[in-house]
Formats: structure tokens, sequence, C-alpha cells
């Protein structure tokens, strides 16, 4: 009897395959954070169009905020922008008066939630330029991402953070964070906070 057969085996016996085509694993160097990354969430190292890797690495860098964050949250915001500007033209305004409004902590924080608060807001010492257009983003932004991927200076950094920091005061991602303050004012004719 042939000892490749399945015949010959029992049911669930393993058995031994050829080689398989694997894609080999990133660079570890890029998918270690130079700083506090948003905890919990997992990266996948993607190749993003070098202009617009080195506009948001130009306004990263003086606040020594390392590039990848820099670059997630820009890709976040900008779509955000992109997917309510269209709706309400009031809909950043209501962002940025929330994200003003919830700002303070009022929780006791994760230390891993802390330190990535932190490294948002308390701007560490300068980095020198240094712009890679190949960065860990992470995987629940993928799909965010476009060929046509271009800086809008109508979101900028500044604001990206500022989002962010209310977000993660929420305990949320910046994305469910943006659709909570848009149901919550959706029945307020004056949205207002």
């Amino acid at each position: 009897m042939d000892p490749d057969t399945s015949a010959s085996r029992p049911s669930g016996a393993l058995r031994l395959v050829g080689e398989q085509d694997v894609s080999p694993l990133p660079e570890p160097k890029l998918l270690c954070a130079e700083g506090p990354r948003r905890p919990g969430d997992r990266h996948e190292v993607v190749d993003l169009p070098s202009s617009f890797a080195r506009d948001v690495e130009e306004l990263a860098s003086p606040r020594g905020l390392a590039l990848d964050v820099a670059i997630a949250l820009v890709v976040e915001a900008q779509w955000l922008r992109a997917r309510i500007a269209g709706r309400d033209g009031n809909a950043i305004g209501l962002l940025d008066r929330a994200a003003e409004a919830q700002s303070h902590v009022h929780r006791s924080l994760t230390a891993a939630d802390a330190d990535y608060l932190r490294s948002l807001v308390m701007p560490r010492r300068t980095r020198p330029v240094q712009t890679r257009t190949r960065v860990a983003m992470p995987v629940r932004l993928l799909g965010r991402l476009t060929p046509q991927l271009v800086y809008d200076s109508g979101v900028g950094l500044a604001r990206a953070i500022a989002w962010e920091r209310a977000a993660l005061l929420q305990r949320v991602t910046m994305s469910e964070w943006a659709l909570g303050v848009a149901m919550d004012c959706a029945g307020d004719p004056e949205p207002g906070l």
C-alpha cells in the first residue's frame, strides 16, 4: 500500500506538505514603534506616496511625533472629513467643538493609554526629518488608503490629534468617536456642545 495515500493513514493523522510560497514577514524595525501607538491596534507595513509621507513628516517632526502615528491620524481624519463634509458643512466644526469639550481626562487611564496620550499632547524632542514611505499602519485603516492619497491641509495634523485625543479619552477609535458625536447631535436642531 502506498504510504502517501489517505487510505493508509488514520483519519486524524498529520502529514507533511511541501514548501509553500509564504511572503516574508515585514521588517521588524517597521513594526517596532518609534514611540507609543494606539493601544490594541494591529499593524501592517504599507508603502505610501512619497509626497504624502513627506508632507506629514514635516508636521510631525517638530512635535517629535512618530511618523507612523502621525500618518495614521491624518489618514483617519482625512477619511472622516471626506465622509462627513459633503453631507453636513457644519460637521467639521461640530467635531472640533466636541473635541475641545472632551479634551480633559476625567477618569483613570491604562498605562498604555496614558503613554499614548502623552505622546500626542506633549511635544517631544524634535526629530530630524527622515521621510520614509514604508510605514506601519493600523489594520483597521488599510481600507481607507487610496492610491491618490495626498495631504489635505484642511484637516491638518493638529486637528487630527485633537480628534484622536477626544476619542482616546472616550475609549473608542476616532471614527467611532466621530460617529457618536454625529449621532448625539442628529436630533438637536442647533448642534453645539
